[in-house]
């Protein structure tokens, strides 16, 4: 059975069930998948605010706690649903307090899922551009591996990640955490600019590398860039661990052309 931390943002945590649901060609009810969904968001403090130093508690601790919670409820695979808490502070900290624990549970880590699938799917050396939290960006999350992985990553600037880019997810009153069904004017406009920044820039793709991002992304112009969603990647990686999964061709292979 497959666990799924949510709640890091509840909408990303329903984005990957459904995802993972998403992946299986069933003829009825009793075909699919189980999952089950860990939605405690008051139990986690924000990864940003950790990552940046203002908040002392590691949420690996609770990310660890509720997992072996998930172990115990029969999971035997688990999928985080938040790009942010793979920063190795956060995850190596959670694989740490599941090995003393002598958890058996297999946890998919989503930022090697999306760089094995971007080395598989996009030519050498092509420009990639981010679209993360500050926390993930100032910790290179996303960057250090693809650069390993021989690829460019195009830098937006403190200033623009943490003014457009940042803004867009963490906005207390027009950010996608707070209003995604639909997305703010204010967001669909942040993102457009930083998105027209990248393509300027000569991306020829995007890491979605917030997970709340996926959802709003299909109302802005990406035309030209490959869209690269390790969420999709992760609920794929999910159900590859149970079965032989339906990749719907528009979403897990990133939108190739």
């Amino acid at each position: 059975m497959i666990g799924i931390i949510g709640g890091i943002g509840p909408a990303a945590g329903l984005n990957l069930a459904r995802l993972i649901t998403e992946q299986v060609k069933v003829q009825r009810d009793q075909d699919h998948l189980p999952w089950i969904l860990m939605n405690q968001p008051g139990q986690i403090v924000d990864r940003t605010e950790f990552l940046l130093g203002r908040v002392k508690e590691n949420p690996g601790d609770e990310i660890a706690g509720q997992i072996l919670t998930l172990e115990k409820a029969g999971c035997t695979v688990v999928g985080i649903a938040c790009n942010t808490a793979h920063a190795p502070v956060i995850f190596d900290r959670i694989l740490e307090l599941l090995n003393r624990a002598n958890s058996g549970i297999r946890l998919i880590h989503a930022i090697d899922e999306m760089v094995n699938y971007t080395r598989m799917n996009l030519k050498p050396r092509e420009k990639i551009g981010i679209l993360g939290t500050t926390g993930s960006y100032l910790n290179k999350l996303h960057e250090n591996p693809l650069l390993e992985a021989g690829f460019q990553v195009i830098d937006p600037g403190l200033n623009q990640q943490e003014e457009i880019i940042h803004q867009t997810i963490y906005h207390p009153e027009w950010g996608i955490k707070v209003c995604s069904g639909p997305a703010s004017r204010e967001t669909l406009r942040s993102l457009q600019t930083a998105i027209n920044f990248f393509r300027n820039e000569g991306a020829g793709a995007l890491v979605l590398g917030c997970s709340e991002i996926s959802l709003v992304i299909d109302e802005l112009d990406c035309d030209g860039l490959v869209q690269i969603r390790p969420m999709t990647i992760l609920a794929e990686a999910l159900v590859g661990s149970i079965c032989t999964p339906l990749f719907p061709p528009d979403q897990v292979q990133g939108r190739l052309p």
